[in-house]
């Protein structure tokens, strides 16, 4: 293959598109904020509307959360 003979085209994203799951992980408290988004998800066959769920985030103290996912099923972490 000639490389300095081929059309220019536009090039791919090898990482594929962008879901923000990234960030939540990058943060203390991210990987139980994705869980309990998953369970939710799981549940209701819906995305978790409080797109800002801190109580599992920061290093101050242990974090207690109740997450009511308005079906009767609440999950405490």
């Amino acid at each position: 293959i000639d490389i300095l003979k081929l059309d220019d085209e536009e090039a791919d994203n090898p990482l594929g598109p962008y879901t923000g799951a990234g960030t939540i992980f990058g943060v203390t408290g991210g990987v139980m904020e994705a869980a309990v988004r998953s369970a939710y998800y799981l549940v209701t066959k819906k995305d978790l509307p409080d797109v800002n769920f801190k109580p599992a985030r920061g290093l101050e103290g242990v974090k207690e959360a109740e997450v009511d996912f308005g079906n009767g099923t609440k999950i405490r972490i």
